[in-house]
C-alpha cells in the first residue's frame, strides 16, 4: 500500500493525485478564511463533480472519507487555509 500525505497552505487549485485513488482524510489544521472544496477530478479545470464544500466557518479536525474516487482527487482552497490530505492509490 502506498499512502500519500499532500499539504496544502494558501489560495490554490491543487491537483491531488491526476489518477484514481482512496481518499482518506482531510484533516484542517487551521480554520480557512474561505470555502474548500474537493473534487472528483483529474486536472486543475474543475468543473461539477465536487462531493464536499466546506465552509470558511469549517472547524479544526480530521474528516475521514476513506472513498474511491474514480477520476483522481481536486481540491480548490479560496483563501488562508492549512489543509494535510492523506490518499492511496485506489483499492488501498
Amino acid at each position: 500500500m502506498s499512502n500519500r500525505l499532500s499539504h496544502i497552505t494558501g489560495a490554490h487549485t491543487t491537483v491531488v493525485s491526476s489518477t484514481p485513488c482512496k481518499l482518506h482524510t482531510l484533516v484542517i489544521n487551521t480554520t480557512s478564511s474561505d470555502a474548500i472544496t474537493l473534487y472528483n477530478n483529474a486536472s486543475a479545470a474543475v468543473a461539477g463533480d465536487a462531493f464536499a464544500v466546506f465552509p470558511a466557518s469549517a472547524g479544526v479536525g480530521t474528516y475521514t472519507y476513506d472513498v474511491d474516487l474514480t477520476k483522481g482527487l481536486t481540491i480548490v482552497t479560496a483563501g488562508t487555509c492549512d489543509l494535510t490530505i492523506s490518499t492511496s492509490s485506489q483499492g488501498n
